[in-house]
């Protein structure tokens, strides 16, 4: 599974694309609009988005806990954020 920041466009949306198209599992996370992304992603159950900022230490935690807790396990981590 791979947790993405910075999701919402650019490198970060393409990897995660990329991903998904892999048939991988992705928590790509964004800021603000959560719901155009999962749209836009259109994945079903194989994507989660995480609405956080990488900059506040609890969003972080919640939006790792939220990616355990439904795909058990973070294999991958793409830090592309700001």
């Amino acid at each position: 599974m791979w947790f993405i920041t910075g999701a919402s466009k650019g490198f970060g949306f393409e990897i995660a694309k990329a991903a998904l198209a892999s048939g991988d599992q992705v928590v790509a996370t964004v800021r603000n609009n959560a719901a155009e992304l999962e749209a836009r992603l259109n994945a079903g159950d194989q994507a989660l988005v995480v609405t956080l900022d990488v900059t506040n230490e609890k969003e972080v935690k919640a939006g790792v806990q939220a990616a355990i807790d439904r795909f058990k396990q973070i294999d991958v981590v793409v830090n592309n954020a700001g």
